[in-house]
């Protein structure tokens, strides 16, 4: 039966926005259709009977006076998918009330899925699929034909046969049936079979484990009702799949034999690895949680078009998630560990229970049960083994080398926004990464860093409005990333996807030393590097400036700051340090890494060290520019050595005393207008930009630790 709807959705034609959707198309463009909607809430009604479509609206944004609204249906579109998933994704349509904010922007106010029944064939006119609660045998049917196409036509992922894995010491026996007892199971060395293996939040109270007590009870006979609900979940959906074996790491590895556990832990890497499917239980906070239960799912709202026996059903749902390649799945309780974060690159296939939908990822692409797939994995372990492939040359203008390192430290970016119960674990957490890392490239690996990729990744800087911590004890050097907790994002990397062109480096790494614990991959005492590069003293800053010195912002949105680009103040560069060079002093932007270092560092102790910098400015920008540097801020301390406290990015300005620092931020932000808090504030002189050449001026070896 057709929802109910007011006379202003109604009256939207939906068949002539469908109009233009065909099979075979790849792209398809529609006309947008603009129409006089309800000013407020009170103006309609929105109720418990009112129309369906003005429920969703108004409860997504109550304090809009909403106007004039611009209906858009249009389809996904991705240029790197194959033609074969591209011609499915042409069949995703998306449903976007959009309100205009400028003549340039507008404001998505709600995003529908154009969906079918989940029961419905994939040839039908829609891609979309509702997602219904409960989690039905229905929906068993839509997982179970997910891992069966991946296990019998994904070319990539059928070149692992797990058939031959090897089994781990230990392994939770289920059988195929609802009757089958459970055990836990111990095997020969070297036994070979297929298993599934669960990713999960322990939770504050583990109270089912296998303890050296009960290990012989549990080899007999274990109760399915006396499990928690997360590892009943677990095994419905195993069985679902027709595996026998299942491991749970709490359940297979004695939690107090510390010999056992010491043994047993340093396999959990071959653990997930070899496993025929992981089953991220990612929604569940902890094991008594479960996973299968009730969910939040949005009205089904069914609408009927066209005319006679013309006359068509579609359905719309609310998108609980805008269509990315960006990790979905952030916000779950799971992937807010940082110890798990391995256990989703390590698999060869996975799925996802989330708050809201499941989600299935493997060597080939990822997909939801809302219908929508993506030809790459979010989670790519053969991605993020890239550079191991290769050897980094010296022409690093070319995008190819100067990418090469990318996937490793965007993993880390992700793994910095993760927690940890002891900070102390930060580099042991992904051990696992950096050993298969290591298989593969036998590259060095320097506290979170590679040996290939060091100069790139000492440019890391805390990411937008986040704050850095010092971990309490030693952790690692402070030119790595491991010696700070708090987001982040690594530079070069940062700024090359926005503007594509070379990057070259002037600073040659010379010698590095890292003293670790217990093997190359675990906890580090100590260590330092020796650099030739570019080095001046710093000998004043303007700063730091905040949101204050934005008097008129581009614009504002929903009663909120809206911000585009990387920022200033968003983008972190929010002090302009005065650098000593031969000719002249000039100013770059940078940040301290603890901005409470700036008014406790004396100046004369600081120093600009610069690594790299643009050396073919974009198509946009004029070629003589010089399109700025990157550097680190460094301490020079007692010994003559130096630390790490900040990072700079930006031109050289020559400075001009008459103006004030307000004055002065506001001209060096003239320097790439995107790149800041846009504001249209204005002062009548130029910046003069200062071109210097960084190749053979003041290049010394310096110690950092």
């Amino acid at each position: 039966m057709p929802s109910k709807l007011c006379i202003p959705c109604s009256s939207i034609p939906w068949d002539k926005l469908l109009a233009s959707v065909g099979e075979d198309e790849t792209r398809i463009s529609f006309v947008p259709y603009r129409f006089s909607y309800h000013p407020s809430p009170t103006t309609t009604g929105v109720g418990d009977h009112g129309c369906s479509v003005c429920k969703v609206l108004f409860s997504t944004h109550p304090e809009l006076e909403l106007g004039n609204l611009t209906v858009r249906i249009s389809n996904i579109y991705s240029s790197d998918a194959p033609d074969d998933i591209q011609s499915s994704l042409a069949r995703y349509l998306v449903l976007r009330f959009e309100r205009a904010l400028t003549e340039l922007h507008t404001l998505t106010v709600v995003e529908f899925n154009v969906c079918a029944r989940q029961d419905q064939s994939e040839d039908s006119l829609f891609l979309g699929r509702l997602v219904e609660d409960p989690i039905t045998l229905g929906l068993q049917s839509v997982t179970r034909s997910w891992f069966d196409s991946c296990t019998h036509t994904h070319k990539e992922c059928m070149k692992f046969q797990e058939v031959n894995a090897l089994l781990p010491t230990r392994i939770l026996d289920i059988g195929v049936q609802d009757q089958d007892l459970i055990s836990l199971r111990e095997f020969p060395t070297g036994s070979n079979g297929q298993y599934a293996a669960l990713s999960h939040c322990w939770g504050t109270k583990q109270t089912f484990i296998t303890s050296s007590t009960n290990l012989e009870d549990r080899k007999k006979f274990i109760d399915f009702n006396e499990l928690p609900q997360t590892f009943r979940d677990a095994i419905s959906v195993t069985k679902s799949l027709g595996i026998n074996y299942l491991w749970i790491d709490s359940l297979c590895i004695i939690q107090n034999d510390i010999d056992d556990w010491k043994r047993e832990s340093v396999k959990m890497e071959q653990v997930y690895s070899d496993a025929t499917l992981v089953i991220s239980a990612s929604r569940a906070t902890s094991d008594s949680t479960g996973f299968l239960n009730p969910r939040r799912t949005d009205e089904i709202i069914s609408i009927s078009y066209g005319e006679g026996e013309k006359t068509s059903n579609l359905y719309v749902q609310q998108a609980l998630q805008p269509f990315s390649s960006l990790d979905p799945l952030k916000s779950e309780p799971l992937h807010q560990r940082g110890w798990a974060l391995q256990e989703r690159y390590l698999p060869r296939r996975t799925l996802y229970f989330g708050s809201h939908q499941i989600f299935w990822n493997c060597q080939t692409l990822s997909r939801s049960e809302d219908g929508r797939i993506l030809q790459r994995p979010w989670f790519d372990l053969q991605e993020l083994l890239l550079p191991a492939k290769k050897t980094p040359g010296k022409d690093w203008a070319s995008s190819e080398q100067l990418m090469l390192y990318q996937p490793w430290y965007d993993m880390i970016d992700t793994y910095m926004s993760c927690g940890l119960t002891y900070e102390s674990d930060r580099l042991p957490a992904i051990a696992g990464l950096a050993k298969a890392f290591w298989l593969k490239s036998q590259d060095s690996y320097l506290a979170g860093l590679w040996r290939g990729g060091l100069l790139a990744g000492l440019l890391w800087r805390r990411y937008e409005f986040a704050a850095l911590h010092r971990p309490a004890a030693f952790r690692a050097p402070s030119w790595s990333w491991a010696s700070v907790d708090g987001e982040i994002e690594f530079r070069v990397y940062a700024w090359y996807n926005k503007s594509p062109h070379g990057i070259e480096y002037f600073a040659s790494l010379q010698d590095v030393q890292i003293d670790v614990n217990n093997g190359p991959f675990s906890t580090v005492s100590g260590g330092w590097l020796s650099i030739d590069a570019p080095i001046f003293p710093i000998v004043g800053s303007r700063g730091p400036f905040g949101l204050s010195n934005y008097p008129n912002l581009l614009y504002k949105g929903l009663g909120k700051v809206t911000i585009s680009g990387l920022g200033a103040y968003h983008g972190v560069f929010n002090s302009l340090l005065r650098v000593k060079v031969p000719e002249n002093d000039i100013l770059i932007a940078g940040s301290f890494d603890f901005p409470e270092d700036h008014e406790n560092i004396t100046m004369g102790s600081l120093f600009a060290l610069f690594i790299a910098g643009v050396s073919h400015p974009p198509h946009f920008r004029h070629a003589s520019s010089n399109e700025g540097f990157f550097g680190l801020i460094v301490k020079k301390n007692e010994d003559g050595e130096f630390s790490r406290v900040g990072i700079l990015h930006g031109k050289f300005m020559a400075e001009d005393c008459s103006h004030s620092d307000e004055e002065t931020f506001t001209q060096y932000r003239s320097w790439r207008k995107e790149d800041y808090l846009s504001s249209t504030s204005k002062i009548e002189s130029q910046a003069l930009w200062c071109d210097i050449s960084l190749h053979e001026k003041e290049r010394r070896v310096s110690i950092l630790r």
